[in-house]
């Protein structure tokens, strides 16, 4: 917890070192006339700002990197339907994935909470039952870390599915360390600008948490 409040604090330090924008000292407008082509960006004093905002985000990287991983690990699930009957279609079994992911993405987040590098598959069978819930049984799995599969299972019985569909599904598990102050400048930096990417694939699906 203590780990978690230190991070908390730093990324909010962080966050106001990049909203605040230093302004240039107020003139007497009465005894000077600003130039047309004058640029105030190009001041000493704006100059030495943003040197000194570069020089706490290096501090503050350097300190997470001492500290140890901060923040939660990304994490990716590969989502690939193998085979569903006529009962329900690829695009609304996708669809209907949004009902279960964050629980599915729970278990294996329990999972790197003991194991850091844990990663691997899970192929599991579904068939739709009363009250518009799966039944659910895995067929195959390379994550052994122990209540996976129950977390699992029960994270899947609330995948709804049309009366007498059933679905055949693989999902890929994997994780990377959490994001730098940098990465995380940069990502703010394109979704002020407009620079967010998209990308779909319908077959294998891939969903960054």
């Amino acid at each position: 917890m203590k780990k978690i409040i230190i991070a908390f604090v730093l990324l909010c330090v962080w966050a106001y070192g990049c909203q605040v924008k230093p302004t240039d000292p107020p003139t007497d407008n009465s005894s000077q006339t600003v130039k047309p082509d004058s640029q105030p960006g190009q001041s000493p004093e704006v100059i030495a700002a943003e040197k000194a905002r570069h020089e706490r985000d290096r501090a503050q990287a350097k300190k997470l990197a001492e500290e140890g991983q901060l923040l939660p690990p990304r994490v990716s699930v590969k989502l690939e339907i193998l085979d569903h009957n006529d009962k329900v279609s690829l695009n609304d079994a996708e669809l209907s994935y949004e009902f279960v992911k964050n629980g599915i993405r729970a278990c294996y987040m329990r999972v790197l909470a003991f194991d850091k590098n844990a990663e691997g598959d899970i192929t599991i069978a579904l068939e739709s039952a009363e009250n518009r819930t799966s039944k659910c049984t895995i067929q195959k799995t390379s994550i052994t870390a122990e209540d996976f599969e129950s977390c699992v299972t029960k994270a899947c019985q609330h995948w709804p599915l049309p009366e007498g569909a059933t679905l055949n599904i693989h999902m890929q598990f994997s994780s990377s360390p959490a994001p730098t102050v940098e990465e995380i400048r940069k990502i703010n930096h394109q979704l002020e600008h407009g620079g967010e990417e998209h990308d779909h694939d319908h077959h294998g699906e891939e969903h960054h948490e």
